[in-house]
């Protein structure tokens, strides 16, 4: 028992701020809905792999790239996104908008993140460490020259990103354009 002086989630935070880390689920559903999301994969995850797991490290340019191509892939294959991603088109390619502030701002925080492992290992998802090699290996050589216009693949008439840009810097790159124009950008 936490004595309070109300019954609101808000009170217990005011009367003892360890309580600022958690949320409050009214109903079942919420709760359940909330750690579904926490325990899938993300970008974040997915990118912290890539960083710690690919040597000599990856540029942002590169990181952002191989990123890309193991969700376009994926997606492409199995109909079904590997992990979220909130993928946009900015001058140089496509971005995933919460890896790319990381990255920025926060980039050692990538060498102390070991979800991907946690939420891949023994999951339906396993799958995703021998698909993120094979990609690697088959696109590794294209992402080193992707900063060359005439060689980024992405810059292709016709893939997602270009469709994307037609709208404006920053637009998103939907799933339903990556299913449908990926194939432009594969080697």
């Amino acid at each position: 028992m936490v004595p309070t002086e109300g019954a609101l989630l808000a009170d217990l935070q005011r009367y003892n701020p360890y309580f600022r880390q958690f949320t409050y689920s009214d109903t079942v559903a919420d709760f359940v809905d909330t750690l579904t999301i926490l325990q899938s994969l993300d970008a974040v995850d997915v990118a912290a792999y890539l960083h710690r797991t690919i040597k000599p490290r990856l540029t942002s340019f590169t990181l952002q790239k191989v990123l890309y191509f193991v969700y376009a892939e994926y997606l492409t294959k199995f109909g079904v996104p590997p992990f979220r991603a909130n993928f946009v088109a900015f001058d140089n390619g496509p971005v995933e908008k919460d890896v790319y502030r990381l990255r920025k701002w926060q980039e050692h925080s990538l060498d102390d993140n070991y979800h991907f492992e946690e939420k891949v290992i023994g999951s339906p998802h396993e799958d995703l460490i021998p698909f993120i090699t094979d990609v690697y290996a088959e696109y590794g050589e294209h992402f080193r020259d992707m900063n060359d216009e005439a060689q980024n693949l992405t810059h292709r008439p016709g893939t997602p990103w270009s469709e994307a840009r037609q709208h404006g810097q920053n637009t998103p790159i939907t799933e339903t354009a990556i299913i449908e124009r990926h194939r432009f950008e594969q080697i």
